[in-house]
């Protein structure tokens, strides 16, 4: 089945753009049966385009895509989001200069019907990454961080990523990014008072294994990842 549908692909997922929202309805609906039935495999930019529609104008292909990504996707696959983060701001951007990221097959009109590259487009790109940001647990999000400093911040640093005009919507977005609310820890931004008293010596293991977590990652966690990398681009 795959082997069929594969080279149609690109015809059918372009249908999540076309502008009338049955049609794109309908794309939406046939392709997350498709996927949840395994007849499709979220690779290459199939992935990308359907996060995308968490930009469309309509809350009813919003609010679809969300509940697919939250209630079946994450489900199966939970480190997802996590995973394809820094390829998200490689691919939404357009950028095609590195060596490994956002390397996919695709036509010059794939690329201008699904581009979201440019100032005039730059909160759709948010919105996309704050979702993703919003669906991570701690760990992912700490993972994100040091990512983001070593493989773009470092990238730029080291002469991997070349400032240029093609790339610097691209550090715009690292740096919004690493400033955002949707990327602190959710451990370090609670406070004890926020929580109840541990009721029994399981909760109260639990709760002493909390403050030690959050301890160690308040002293080597996002700031000094972000600090040491802006020091170095600066």
């Amino acid at each position: 089945y795959a082997t069929l549908v594969d080279p149609l692909m690109p015809q059918v997922t372009a249908c999540l753009r076309d502008s009338d929202l049955q049609v794109r309805r309908t794309t939406l609906t046939l392709l997350i049966n498709l996927l949840q039935e395994d007849y499709l495999k979220l690779k290459g930019s199939f992935f990308y385009r359907i996060l995308q529609c968490l930009t469309d104008e309509h809350e009813d292909i919003r609010s679809t895509v969300i509940f697919y990504i939250t209630e079946r996707l994450l489900k199966r696959f939970p480190k997802i989001l996590c995973q394809h983060f820094i390829e998200c701001i490689f691919h939404y951007n357009c950028y095609e200069e590195h060596e490994s990221y956002n390397r996919f097959t695709q036509s010059t009109s794939e690329k201008e019907l699904f581009s979201l590259s440019g100032k005039e487009c730059a909160q759709e790109r948010m919105t996309i990454y704050r979702f993703m940001l919003d669906h991570m647990p701690d760990d992912q999000r700490f993972a994100t961080t040091q990512r983001l400093c070593q493989d773009i911040l470092g990238g730029i640093v080291d002469g991997r990523i070349k400032l240029t005009n093609s790339s610097l919507p691209m550090l715009e977005d690292t740096l919004t990014v690493l400033r955002s609310d949707e990327i602190k820890l959710a451990s370090l931004k609670s406070r004890p008072e926020d929580v109840d008293q541990p009721t029994d010596q399981a909760e109260q293991a639990a709760m002493a294994g909390m403050v030690i977590k959050k301890t160690i990652i308040s002293q080597v966690g996002e700031p000094s990842f972000f600090a040491e990398a802006v020091e170095r681009l600066v």
